[in-house]
């Protein structure tokens, strides 16, 4: 289970490097689409579009290159403190620590990232109580 627990790890890792990727890629639209919206005004005639209001158009353009922004933060927040806290969690892990917290934080975190992390948290405290009963302990559990 330990093995497995690595793998999960190493997987989710994997997946949140290329979440943080992608995170670029929205924040850089969003930045396009934020640019366009102040141009769109100035080079489209917007009078001919029925029914919509001449500065409507580019501020919805404006407000979605905001959304892809604010979006591609958050995921790049969320994911580069995930890499960090999962990391010493992992280093914790693999120093020895039988406590049970480093195994929660990863299956919590796994809940806001990838769904690897949650099945390394899962196969990391299957494999505590089964050291802890290799130990001697009888399963109980601290």
């Amino acid at each position: 289970m330990k093995k497995a627990s690595r793998i999960m790890f190493t997987i989710g890792k994997v997946f949140n490097i290329i979440s943080i990727v992608l995170s670029a890629i929205f924040i850089l639209i969003g930045i396009f689409y934020a640019a366009a919206g102040g141009l769109v005004g100035g080079v489209f005639d917007l009078a001919e579009v029925e029914g919509v209001a001449e500065e409507a158009v580019p501020m919805i353009i404006t407000l979605i290159g905001v959304f892809f922004i604010v979006f591609g933060l958050t995921l790049l927040g969320l994911n580069i403190a995930a890499i960090i806290v999962l990391s010493k969690a992992r280093a914790s892990v693999d120093a020895g620590s039988l406590e049970a917290k480093p195994h929660v934080l990863t299956i919590v975190l796994g809940a806001f990232t990838n769904t690897f992390y949650i099945l390394a948290g899962i196969f990391g405290l299957v494999a505590r109580n089964q050291d802890i009963k290799a130990q001697g302990n009888g399963g109980e559990i601290s």
